[in-house]
């Protein structure tokens, strides 16, 4: 009796990939995100450019082309000095929000190449915050670019919870649901 739970589990999740569906649909808007991106109203979850990398598993991307801002891998943050914005998002979302879209707008005049990195928190799984760290980014390159930034000039990396806090306040959790935004240029 105690393995029926798991049982469940599994043939839930065996379900869900029979019928070609890969992405857990634990959270509430996973339905849209999955519809969004299929309509083409939604960020793309696919980069031509993206080079793999050592991401010990958890399928951090990262664009092919050479950065030349400092990265700390064991971190997860670039030179302070390189981050031009930080984007923030809710639990479960990847939408840039009104209030979060002024930094963006800011953006605009530089005309500098950047990197839009997402990151998602601890909660759900791997797989899960990989595609939604996914979608931060590209939701981020698609309102730029919406706006009138130049497409070629924006790279996408992605990391999912492999940079999260593990527990803390829900500020501290809070602060893992961003997309940073980097000077790729700076030196």
């Amino acid at each position: 009796m105690k393995l029926l739970p798991y049982a469940f589990a599994a043939a839930i999740a065996l379900s869900g990939c029979a019928e070609g569906n890969h992405e857990p649909t634990i959270f509430g808007d996973a339905d849209a995100l999955n519809s969004k991106s299929a309509t083409g109203q939604g960020p793309s979850p696919i980069v031509s450019n993206v080079a793999p990398v050592d991401d010990g598993g958890l399928g951090a991307r990262r664009d092919s082309s050479s950065n030349t801002v400092s990265f700390n891998e064991a971190t997860g943050e670039y030179d302070p000095a390189a981050v031009v914005a930080t984007i923030y998002f809710g639990f479960d979302k990847y939408v840039v929000s009104t209030s979060e879209q002024s930094k963006l707008a800011a953006l605009n005049a530089t005309g500098a190449n950047l990197i839009a990195a997402g990151y998602a928190d601890y909660f759900g799984t791997d797989q899960y915050n990989q595609a939604l760290s996914d979608r931060r980014a590209n939701s981020v390159k698609n309102y730029l670019t919406g706006i009138g930034y130049q497409d070629g000039k924006i790279e996408i990396q992605a990391f999912g919870k492999r940079y999260a806090k593990q527990g803390g306040s829900r500020a501290d959790v809070a602060k893992d649901r961003r997309v940073v935004i980097v000077n790729r240029d700076h030196k």
